[in-house]
């Protein structure tokens, strides 16, 4: 029986079980003790009784009195009841007394069990009322946002099972209510941060305009630098605003990753030749050290992007060279990036992943959104990324890919 399986009802069960034995020990006790006094009370008189029959009749046979005491025939009953002695009323006056005391004392005996029964009834109502309404209260505590339970002394009885479920439910209510909290004070950031990023290029865009419109008779070429000028803010807020978008997918869990056999050679040469023209405007040279058949478990087009912002990275900031190494153990494939510009400060190095975030060393075009974007897109995927670096050295972005 489920019942039986919890622990307060066993020992509940066993506690009316050993006042019952009590009890019954204690009415067998009283019940022997009365026989043997309705015994020595009743071989009294019948020994009076033959004393005054031998007295008056000393010749009588002593085995027809003891035949006479072992006849259970009852053919003489008219007897006593012509001295109105009946079935129900002991012929023997101290008898019938004692019969009246031993019921009164077996009905008090009964009494005070009942009694005591009754009191732990009455206990473990009391104390299940007092655990229901802590729960009622703590429910209500729950509804105020209060998330305090305390289950150091909890037993195993169903009540504490259902505040031990109470438990878990606080937690992951007050888990969520936090994560609400952090997602609005990310989505406050995320749209301070996007205001502030678009304030500038808007501010610059309008002014460009403003001269266009103004100035009717603008050279040519002045004109021409105008045009590029906004269609590179254009391109910048057209690119944070996909950027962001992808962060914030990212965030919301709402990306659906492939996971693809990754060719990690092939995908390396895609990100270097994508970025070819924009390494040989800034006479950079990119050396890539590679290894045969290496592969990850990964979404191709998610991952290539997430190495492109990385190395398009390094490229913005080496003075010569950058060195894409890829090795491979039993534990993680591994991809590092390495640039020999002037490096990152210790200051700034705690926070190159964090969302607008630009370094003392950043270009003035730059964002400071691709990193974070790589980042999030990296460990959304099985991977980690570190960044190691020495002041005007080298700066060496470190992927492992967990196997």
């Amino acid at each position: 029986m489920k019942i039986l399986e919890n622990k307060e009802i066993k020992r509940l069960f066993i506690l009316f079980a050993c006042i019952f034995i009590f009890f019954v020990i204690i009415s067998i006790i009283i019940l022997n003790y009365q026989n043997n006094i309705y015994v020595q009370k009743t071989n009294g008189i019948i020994e009076n009784i033959i004393l005054n029959i031998e007295e008056k009749y000393p010749d009588i046979d002593q085995e027809d009195i003891i035949e006479i005491l072992n006849n259970n025939s009852s053919n003489n009953q008219q007897i006593l009841y012509k001295y109105g002695i009946d079935d129900k009323i002991s012929a023997v006056f101290s008898l019938q007394q004692y019969k009246t005391v031993s019921i009164i004392t077996i009905l008090i005996l009964l009494a005070i069990s009942n009694i005591i029964i009754i009191f732990i009834v009455y206990m473990y109502l009391k104390h299940r009322k007092k655990k229901i309404d802590e729960l009622i209260t703590y429910l209500d505590n729950i509804k105020n946002s209060k998330y305090l339970l305390d289950v150091s002394n909890n037993t195993e009885d169903e009540l504490n099972s259902l505040k031990n479920e109470l438990y878990k439910l606080t937690v992951m209510l007050k888990e969520r209510t936090e994560d609400s909290i952090s997602q609005k004070e990310n989505v406050y950031k995320l749209l301070s941060d996007i205001s502030h990023q678009l304030k500038t290029p808007l501010t610059s865009i309008q002014i460009l305009l403003d001269n266009l419109n103004e100035s009717k008779n603008m050279d040519e070429e002045t004109r021409r630098k105008f045009i590029i000028e906004i269609t590179k803010k254009v391109e910048s807020m057209n690119w944070l605003i996909i950027a962001l978008l992808k962060l914030s997918r990212l965030d919301a869990m709402a990306v659906d990753f492939k996971e693809e056999n990754v060719d990690v050679n092939k995908m390396i040469r895609e990100v270097i030749e994508n970025l070819s023209i924009m390494a040989e405007i800034r006479n950079i040279q990119v050396e890539f050290l590679s290894k045969d058949n290496i592969y990850i478990k990964a979404d191709y087009n998610w991952y290539k992007e997430a190495i492109s912002n990385i190395v398009k990275n390094a490229i913005e900031h080496a003075r010569e060279k950058v060195t894409i190494n890829i090795s491979e153990n039993k534990v993680y494939t591994q991809i590092a990036i390495k640039d020999d510009g002037k490096g990152i400060s210790k200051k700034d190095i705690k926070h190159i992943f964090d969302r607008f975030y630009k370094s003392q060393n950043s270009d003035e075009n730059s964002i400071g959104i691709g990193l974070a974007l790589s980042k999030s897109i990296i460990e959304k995927q099985n991977g980690h990324i570190y960044v190691d670096s020495v002041e005007n050295e080298y700066t060496q972005f470190i992927i492992r890919y967990i196997k």
